[in-house]
């Protein structure tokens, strides 16, 4: 007797109840509360929840920490990994939570966009990494990527406050279509917007390992086969450029771009643009007897379920833990 063909929504519900059950059978890095600590910054206008981030690290063992204040040595006291997420200056700091409107983001994020800390805070986390300190850096495009660039200039790291585009995808025509007020980047067709459509399709990609994108490296390759990364997605964030010392784990090709807006979201043929072909998306790099992981868009800090139900092909959130476990030195 013949089978009945499986249907293709049959197929793709089979393929989600494997990943989330793959996700949820993993084994904790570390006994409950008997992992390293990681502190969590809070103090500088961070743009992600503390609570989301906070319960995934507990799940894998890891101990948790809120910083509510300027970075001190004090608050680094047992702390082996420090995680900054989106941080902003109080200039370009949005006014309430929550989705904002086209005119606070008008108002916010433009430039200036100066650092998110002080040189005390940046040479307080510098000395501590060189002692041994672990620093976690997740980042996104301006103005998150600005807020950070003094702080990665301390650590040899080149940050691009722009957005990152596939050039050759990216035609003037498409730039100068996108709408001015707040536009952003959407997954559905917008006739009204056919140009931001064809920008956002230009900024959005994946990292294949079959392709170059993703680096053979310790981190990608995971503690088991299971943990192994090929491919990662991408959702126009920004760029940076390592150390001749560092190693990048997420590389983009030689046609991309990093475009350079007066305002976020508002684009014309007239934006300055510089090419940003063989940076990175994600890497990692050895300071002195500490180490630093820095990722330039935030879906790399996906929560794990939900995000097997919208890209189960992708592997964000397994590089994510993959990269802390590096920092705690499960990873060499």
């Amino acid at each position: 007797m013949r089978k009945p063909r499986t249907t293709r929504p049959a197929l793709l519900l089979s393929a989600l109840v494997l990943i989330a059950g793959s996700v949820q059978s993993q084994e904790p890095a570390y006994p409950h509360g008997a992992g390293p600590t990681v502190l969590i910054d809070t103090a500088h206008h961070n743009g992600d929840p503390f609570e989301k981030n906070a319960a995934r690290l507990e799940e894998d063992g890891y101990r948790v920490r809120e910083l509510k204040q300027p970075f001190d040595r004090e608050a680094l006291v047992d702390v082996q990994i420090t995680l900054i997420i989106l941080p902003l200056a109080s200039r370009n700091a949005l006014p309430s939570p929550g989705p904002p409107t086209q005119a606070e983001l008008a108002a916010a994020w433009r430039r200036p966009t100066p650092s998110a800390f002080s040189e005390a805070d940046i040479t307080i986390l510098r000395e501590w990494v060189g002692e041994g300190g672990a620093l976690f850096l997740v980042l996104d495009h301006f103005p998150m990527s600005g807020a950070v660039q003094e702080l990665g200039t301390a650590f040899g790291i080149e940050i691009s406050n722009g957005f990152a585009f596939d050039g050759a995808r990216l035609s003037e025509q498409d730039v100068a279509q996108v709408m001015a007020q707040g536009a952003h980047c959407t997954p559905q067709p917008s006739p009204q917007r056919p140009g931001l459509e064809r920008l956002c399709s230009s900024g959005n990609l994946v990292f294949e390992r079959a392709e170059g994108g993703v680096a053979d490296d310790p981190i990608t390759n995971g503690r088991t086969p299971g943990q192994r990364i090929e491919s990662v997605g991408f959702f126009t964030g920004s760029s940076f450029r390592l150390p001749p010392e560092g190693r990048s784990l997420l590389t983009f090709g030689p046609s991309f771009v990093s475009l350079l807006p007066e305002v976020a979201w508002q684009f014309s043929d007239k934006t300055p643009r510089e090419g940003i072909g063989g940076w990175s998306a994600g890497g990692v790099l050895r300071v002195e007897r500490g180490r630093v992981a820095i990722f330039g868009e935030d879906g790399i800090l996906a929560e794990p379920l939900a995000w097997a139900e919208r890209h189960p092909e992708l592997q964000n959130p397994q590089l994510f833990m993959n990269a802390l476990h590096w920092l705690s030195g499960l990873l060499d």
